[in-house]
């Protein structure tokens, strides 16, 4: 009867051990819960946040891109220019000219250089190309040929800014 007595206190020592390890549990997985719903909660807040963020960010690098295109477009411009035919070919000295859209607010500075040159393969080529006019809403440049140079055409590329 003793052991038996023993074996029963012993069971219930046990069985009070593993009652309070499941409260001891179910408090923590509580816990646990409680902190995962926070966490959840502090998640889609950031995330929220995060894409506001984002937007306004967006809108800000758009707002800036577009000011320094805007900034480029009113300091600089480019293109080409120059007559090219074979038949007739093209009567020289010929005059361009190249108008600023939209116009500088002040004369800009123009480099310009020759990009195609077409001439006669039995005839020295020669080729010169002055600006004779520039304001700041256009320019005037004179594509000529001089001596017994036959061209049948020539391109200049140019920029202008200011």
């Amino acid at each position: 009867m003793r052991l038996q007595n023993y074996k029963n206190i012993r069971i219930l020592s046990r069985f009070e051990w593993l009652e309070t390890s499941f409260s001891s549990l179910n408090v923590t997985q509580r816990r646990t819960d409680y902190t995962v719903s926070v966490l959840n909660k502090a998640v889609d807040f950031l995330k929220s946040n995060l894409v506001n963020e984002n937007t306004a960010l967006e809108q800000q690098l758009t707002k800036t891109v577009l000011g320094i295109s805007a900034s480029l477009k009113e300091k600089c411009q480019s293109g080409e220019f120059g007559p090219i035919a074979f038949d007739p070919r093209p009567s020289y000295p010929a005059t361009v000219t190249i108008t600023f859209r939209p116009a500088f607010r002040s004369i800009p500075a123009v480099v310009y250089g020759l990009k195609m040159l077409d001439s006669a393969y039995n005839a020295n080529v020669r080729v010169k190309g002055p600006i004779t006019e520039l304001t700041n809403t256009y320019f005037d440049f004179r594509i000529s040929e001089w001596a017994d140079n036959v061209m049948y055409g020539s391109v200049f590329s140019w920029m202008a800014c200011t």
